[in-house]
């Protein structure tokens, strides 16, 4: 028996975008934009670096773990400023904007916790 062709393949993204006309980039962006619940702060709060494996950290310019890094470094113990926390909606990761600039995270997925609040920190 003669095995039937699929009637259309897809060279790239955009012949499968044109053959649906529907553009998948604001469905991206939109995607991206949602990815987070943002906590406004009405004022700031302070955290404490407190990884597991003792190392030093450096900072991201997004919100992303794997995001690409700044030239800003945080060392274990640190006490930092945060003037934005935002929770990723499917990782549960709060993502922390510090008041200087950058983003850390108060967890990473498979290796635990790496800042905490210095207001839970101080309850314990």
């Amino acid at each position: 028996q003669e095995q039937q062709q699929p009637a259309t393949s897809w060279q790239s993204h955009e012949d499968f975008e044109s053959a649906l006309a529907v553009p998948l980039q604001p469905l991206r962006q939109q995607q991206q934009s949602s990815a987070f619940l943002t906590s406004p702060l009405s004022s700031s709060t302070f955290w404490r670096y407190t990884p597991s494996n003792g190392k030093p950290i450096v900072t991201r310019q997004l919100p992303e773990i794997d995001g690409e890094k700044t030239a800003r470094r945080v060392v274990p113990n640190e006490v930092f400023e945060v003037s934005e926390e935002r929770r990723g909606v499917i990782s549960g990761v709060v993502f922390l904007h510090l008041a200087g600039g950058g983003w850390l995270f108060d967890s990473k997925p498979g290796v635990g916790v790496m800042c905490v609040k210095q207001e839970e920190e101080q309850e314990q």
